[in-house]
Parts: C-alpha cells; structure tokens; sequence
C-alpha cells in the first residue's frame, strides 16, 4: 500500500491473524510496520543488490527505462530521456532552505493550522502586497495543499520527520526546497486573486471555512491562513449557505478573530467573544485562490470548496493579468500571479539563505488557527500595532507588548504594562508612564532609547516631553546635547535634588566627570584633547562651539565625520552632528559609526583617540601629558592581553580566538595583522573581510596598504563596505 497517495514512501503493514481471520491488534509494532522510502537503499534490501533488482528483461529493467531513458542497445548508454531527467532537472531547481519538515499532509492540512499553510499563505499575502499594498489578509482551503515537504527516518523501527532529503545527483542538499517540492505540493497551481470584503462578509467567510470541521473530518475548506488569527468551536451551530451565498443559518463558530501583522501585532479586531466588533460594512482587502471566488452556472454565489467569495467579493483582480512588471520575477517556472510562483518568489526572497525555521506545532500550540478543543482562546491576548494620523492623537496602549506610532502632529501616547516599541514621530510628543520616574532605569538600545521598570522595557524614540507620576521630564529645552532623560537617570541624585539637567552639568557635572548624554564621553574627550583640558574649558562646550568642527569626537559610539559624510544636508545646513542625531536623527533612524581618529593620528592600525574614549580608566590615567604616546604604549604593554580593541574595526579577542598561531606566538594581534596577517588573507575582525575589500577596491590593492588602515582613514567617509560576513578569512593558517 502507498502512504497518503505520496509514492516517494510506501507502507508496510506486518499483522498476525486470529483462527478466526480477525488482526490481532497487538502483533502490530513500529519496527516491522510504518513507512518505507523507495530508494537504492531499500531496493538493495529486497533484493540483495540494485543489479539483481533491475536484470535485463524483468519487470523491474522496464520500469527503469521508463525512468531512465531508453537503452536501445543494452549497452549503457541512453538514447532517450527519462522521467527521472525530468525530475532531476526539476529537483536541482533550488528556491530556498528549510530546517524542518513542512507539514502538508491530509490529515493535517484540512483539520488545523501547520507551517506549511502558513508559510504559502504569507508567501501568497506577501506576492499579493507587491501589486496592492493594501491587501491585509491571506485565506486559502487547506485541501489546495496536497503534500508535504520534508523526508522521512525510519531509522530504529521509529519514523521521524526531517527537512527535505538531499538529491545529490540534482545538485541538491539537504535542507533545500526545490522546484519539484514546490509543484508537488501545489499540484493544482491556483491562481491568486484579490477581493475586497467587509468585516460582517469577512467573518461569514471565517464561519464557512470551520463549518463542516468535526472529528474524524478532512474537509477541503478548512483553512490555511496569513495576515489573520482566529479561535473557532466546533461544538458550536455551523452556518450554511446556499447556491447564492446568501446564509440560511447563522454560524456561531467564530469566537475571536482579528487582523494582525507580520510581526503578529493586533491591528483589528473583528470578533470578540463571538459578536462582530466595530463598523461591520468596514473594507479589508484579501487575497485568495482563483478557485474559490469563481461561482458556476448551478451555483453562482459560491466559489470552490463552497466559499462565498462570488456573493461577497468585490474589486476582484486576478494577479495572473496583472502587469508582470509588479510582480517578483526571479523563479520562472510557474506562470506568474499563480501560488508556485508566489511561493517559489517568497523563499527565494527570505529563506534563500536563512532557512526556514518554524517547526509545526500540535493543536494545543497553534495561535494563527485556535481549536477551542485543544487550547484556550489567545488570539486577542497581544498587543496592538497602532500608528496616528497627522493630527494630535492620543494612543492607548494595552497590558500586552504594543508598537504605537504617533506619526505627524503633537501627539500624546499612554504606556501600559508590557515590553513595548513606542515612537512620537514628528511633532511635539509626550509619551506617558503609569510609574515613577525613581523606579526607572535608562539605557541606550541602537538608536533606541530603552526605559525598563515596573511595567516592562520600552523601547523609545521621538519624544519631547516625558510624564511620570514624580516627574515631567522635557528633553527640547534648546539644549539637545545635554539628554535631560539620560542625565537624570544616570544621576539620581540630580534628579532627587530638583536639579535642572543642563544647570546641573554646566556648574558641577562637567567637572566631576558626568556625562551629558549617552554619545559623549566627558573623561574621554579631555584625554583625547589634552588642550581642552589645559584650557579648564567646558568640554561640552568646547565640542558644541569649535570641536565637531575640528574633527573631534565626542565619544566611542560617534564619529562626527561619518555622519555628515552620510547626511549631507546636515552638512550643508552646518549643524554639529551629535546635536542633530540626538534631537532628530536618532528618531529617523540615521546611521552612526564608532569614532575614528584624525587620518593623521592612526599609525600602524592603532587609534588613540578610539582608544582613550573606549577606555575610561586609560584617560583618567593619561593625565596631562602626551595622552596619545600613553595610550599607545598603553596598548603595547598591556591592552592587547587585557583583550582592548585598539580601533573601532579591530577584534583583539576575536583575532587571538581565530589565530591560534599567533596567540600561541605570544605577538600583539594588531602588530601581527598590520605586518603580515592582512597579506596572508586573514581579518581584523569578522565584520571586516580583508581578502573582499581588496579584490573590490583595487585602488588599495594597487596602493599595498593595510584594508582595514585604509578603511580608517578613507574608506569609511567615501561609503566603501567592510563586507562584514560574521568570519574570520584565513582561518586554516591558525
């Protein structure tokens, strides 16, 4: 017998009977029943060798020059092509990786939510998105998906489920999904269509799909499904329709529904507590099969599987005449606007390299599709994805993780519990905590701010003015680099006093060592500038006024050339950087770089000024003299073994790490590199790949000079790459 119509596998079934002709359930077991792969491996069992298996004349030669190709002469050689250069060609055609077996089968497909329905119903969601970005929601009936993707063990009399076999004659590994998996899968090949519903017409679709699910059923209209997350009761009254889609008895399946991102944020919620929520005749685009939005003559209100998309569906596209220009064209095997070519498209653009990860999951475990039998009801359990108008708007969060946008206008969002993503946007914002300011911390995540205290870590951006229960906290008082927010909550004592921010570091803070905000080093840019600190100058004040403009920079985590380089309109308008950034680029999501030193002050890899602001213990301890000889003797001596990165490129760790023979020379990794390691094809770091930034810029190969030199010097303000690929070149010389 064949397994569940799939001949890659067949069935064994081993029982004993009873006198009386009836199986005697117990003499089954896994060791010598289950599933058994038609391969070389297996032939060779039966038979002893694959030679006696496929002896000239027998049946077993026939079936093979049927595959094959034909050998008219017997002599070995092929004279025709064979069903299995077909599949081959077909097999070798690879569209994207997985790491776990995709679930397809009957049993499963039509009865629950698997990884394979979802990963095609968002490969669908997301082709669709390319031609009408309002599209919102991805529905297809499970019985479109006739097979798995994915192999067989049945190694030790049990059978596991694994990634797609390789085809090493197909040029396929393991792990990879080829064409021939794609067109097994989707044997019917739909087309996608485009429909517009309303949120009462939505949920009778929802009620539809669920409406003939019982135990023991595999109804083809059980769903798959992107861009929407629903819980469903089967012991509940099922609605019906009739040839025109009009209902005739009202579903009460449906118990929670909701529209959700990609990232599975609520936008909408529909059902709730099995009522339908808000505007009922509200628009919501979808994207569907061909096959279910097409009625026939007998029964024009119902598409296949009986959908009433025909009766509810309006501003119908079909995506197979949409102009191709819209659409992904990199897999060319399947017609476009069809579900091949929009999964082929989807894995070729996300999991080409990074492989498909989510593993199938039981009942109890679904979230997309909630059988009430099996779990209790989360779909509205989560936070909301939320963004404003261009007016003044007033955002609410909720207690779960919530990302609220304000958008245009002065506009004011109301935290709540939860890990939250938070952004005013343009305008006058004012984000408010139900908590005190006291039992807050600050830090600095990327280009985010992070505020973590009783009700969860928040991530922030874009505001003016903070409310806490103890505090207003305004941070656009004219003095963008004096971070009121990070000021106060890196000294609470400030805060506890009363203090202004800017007051504060003006009159003490600067003298005492305090840094202003999370971007400038007060300690590190005195050593840096011994000058400035021989002058008793404000060293805030000295950077605003003259320093930017000097090429000094003002801590590790910013290198002001960099970021004008990168945006010239801040150039042309003459702003100092670091102001810019913390009043509006670091909310526009602008781009920084560690500091670099001055072209002229890096020799030989090392960077002082790097180094004097990246080691706060070295600057206090460079004094006032020859604070760049200090810290490059500093380095020599002992930063190299204490594992300090001598530059904003250079992984002192991490090339010891990968080099054994260096490190078991004893030698200073940056002196090592500079001299030889570059020459050899080795890397300073594995965000920097030596051997790729020569062969690309052949200017600096021509030149014989250090990359990574370069790099530092020029390559990182004229927008030349570190071709960062997480490695470490070379590697087989240490």
């Amino acid at each position: 017998m064949n397994t569940a119509s799939e001949y890659s596998y067949v069935g064994r079934l081993n029982v004993t009977f009873d006198d009386q002709g009836h199986v005697i359930r117990d003499s089954i077991n896994s060791a010598t029943s289950g599933a058994v792969a038609v391969d070389d491996t297996t032939v060779t069992q039966l038979y002893g060798s694959t030679a006696a298996a496929f002896t000239p004349g027998s049946k077993g030669f026939l079936v093979q020059q049927v595959i094959e190709g034909l050998d008219v002469n017997n002599d070995g050689i092929q004279e025709t092509a064979g069903i299995a250069d077909i599949i081959r060609q077909q097999d070798g055609n690879i569209l994207g990786r997985s790491s776990v077996y995709l679930e397809g089968r009957r049993g499963e497909v039509r009865t629950e939510e698997t990884n394979l329905g979802n990963l095609t119903a968002d490969a669908n969601l997301w082709y669709a998105k390319q031609f009408d970005g309002a599209v919102a929601v991805s529905i297809k009936n499970g019985g479109g998906i006739r097979d798995s993707i994915g192999s067989f063990s049945t190694t030790g009399g049990s059978t596991a489920e694994l990634p797609p076999a390789a085809n090493p004659a197909a040029g396929k590994a393991a792990g990879d999904i080829s064409q021939l998996d794609v067109t097994n899968s989707l044997r019917f090949n739909n087309a996608l269509a485009m429909v517009t519903v309303t949120a009462s017409e939505l949920e009778r679709v929802l009620e539809h799909a669920v409406s003939s699910a019982a135990p023991g059923a595999t109804p083809g209209a059980f769903p798959q499904i992107g861009g929407i997350s629903f819980s469903f009761d089967a012991t509940r009254q099922a609605q019906t329709v009739d040839v025109n889609g009009t209902v005739t008895r009202e579903g009460q399946r449906i118990i929670s529904a909701a529209i959700v991102d990609a990232d599975g944020f609520l936008i909408d919620t529909l059902v709730q507590d099995g009522q339908l929520v808000g505007d009922a005749n509200r628009s919501i685009r979808a994207v569907t099969l061909d096959f279910l939005t097409t009625g026939t003559s007998t029964a024009p209100g119902l598409g296949g599987d009986n959908y009433p998309f025909p009766a509810y569906g309006e501003n119908r596209v079909a995506l197979s005449s949409a102009a191709p220009a819209s659409l992904p064209n990199a897999a060319t095997f399947a017609a476009q606007g069809s579900e091949q070519d929009a999964l082929a498209e989807y894995l070729k653009a996300f999991h080409s390299v990074t492989p498909f990860a989510q593993s199938d999951t039981a009942p109890a475990a679904d979230a997309r599709i909630q059988n009430l039998a099996a779990r209790s009801d989360s779909v509205l359990a989560r936070g909301v994805s939320r963004t404003g108008a261009d007016g003044h708007d007033v955002l609410q969060g909720t207690p779960f993780a919530d990302r609220l946008f304000g958008g245009a206008g002065d506009d004011i969002i109301v935290n709540s519990a939860g890990n939250d993503f938070l952004s005013g946007g343009r305008g006058n914002d004012t984000l408010v905590f139900n908590t005190s300011f006291a039992s807050v911390t600050v830090t600095e995540a990327g280009s985010l701010t992070a505020i973590t205290g009783p009700d969860g870590r928040d991530l922030v951006s874009g505001f003016e003015r903070y409310l806490f229960s103890d505090a207003t906290i305004v941070v656009n008082d004219g003095q963008p680099l004096v971070d009121d927010l990070f000021y106060l909550s890196r000294n609470k004592d400030v805060f506890q006093a009363g203090q202004d921010a800017d007051a504060h570091y003006a009159q003490y803070g600067a003298r005492e060592g305090r840094d202003p905000n999370a971007f400038f080093s007060t300690k590190g840019y005195l050593a840096a500038n011994p000058e400035v600190r021989a002058s008793g100058a404000n060293p805030l004040d000295h950077y605003e006024q003259a320093g930017w403009k000097e090429g000094r920079d003002p801590g590790v985590r910013f290198d002001n050339e960099f970021y004008l380089a990168a945006n010239p309109d801040v150039k042309a308008a003459g702003l100092n950087p670091l102001a810019h950034y913390l009043a509006e680029g670091r909310a526009e999501g602008r781009a920084i770089h560690d500091a670099v030193g001055r072209s002229g002050d890096i020799r030989g890899g090392f960077d002082a000024e790097y180094y004097l602001l990246a080691h706060a213990d070295v600057a206090q301890a460079a004094g006032t003299t020859d604070t760049f000889a200090f810290a490059a003797r500093h380095f020599e001596q002992y930063g190299w073994q204490e594992g300090r990165n001598p530059n904003a490129v250079f992984d002192t760790k991490g090339y010891l790490a990968a080099y054994g023979d260096v490190k078991a020379a004893g030698l200073n990794p940056l002196t090592h590199y500079d001299q030889y390691g570059w020459k050899e094809g080795r890397d300073p770091s594995a965000d920097f790949d030596s051997s790729t930034y020569l062969s690309t810029y052949t200017d600096v190969a021509a030149a014989k000079i250090d990359p990574m030199q370069h790099f530092l010097q020029y390559g990182l303000y004229e927008g030349r790459s570190t071709f960062a690929d997480g490695t470490f070149g070379g590697d087989s010389l240490g």
